[in-house]
């Protein structure tokens, strides 16, 4: 952990950590509440890939703020249609502004957070191939 301060650690543990907890009540309110067609199952989809990408975030991954964006989007389309059609989750609007606020927050940062997690990333390839020819 060279690369991130202790801010930086804990920042992506908890935020982390929520997010995954959020998708997962998101996920059990879908799966109790579902009637079995092709849009639950999507939505289901959703909420597993937005548990996946802030399981990334929690290991500090260089790939984990792409994933959030990318479920931060999906999180929005979902919303979107769910309004259309005349439902509403508070879970998922809670999931989706907690989402939009980490994105702001890992790509805004003072700290340079995605910066740092990249450097992290190529730091532990070098210490990887260093070590690939020794083992």
């Amino acid at each position: 952990m060279d690369h991130l301060t202790r801010q930086q650690i804990l920042f992506c543990d908890n935020t982390g950590l929520g997010g995954a907890l959020l998708a997962l009540t998101c996920l059990f309110q879908q799966l109790y509440l579902m009637i079995p067609n092709w849009f639950s199952i999507s939505m289901a989809i959703v909420y597993l890939f937005a548990i996946i990408s802030f399981m990334f975030l929690m290991r500090k991954s260089a790939a984990a703020p792409v994933l959030i964006l990318i479920s931060t989007i999906l999180t929005f389309l979902q919303e979107a249609i769910m309004i259309l059609a005349m439902n509403y989750s508070l879970v998922l609007l809670l999931l989706l502004v907690y989402s939009i606020v980490i994105v702001v927050l890992i790509y805004t940062s003072s700290t340079g957070l995605q910066k740092n997690l990249k450097q992290l990333a190529a730091a532990k390839r070098k210490e990887q191939q260093e070590w690939s020819g020794k083992i």
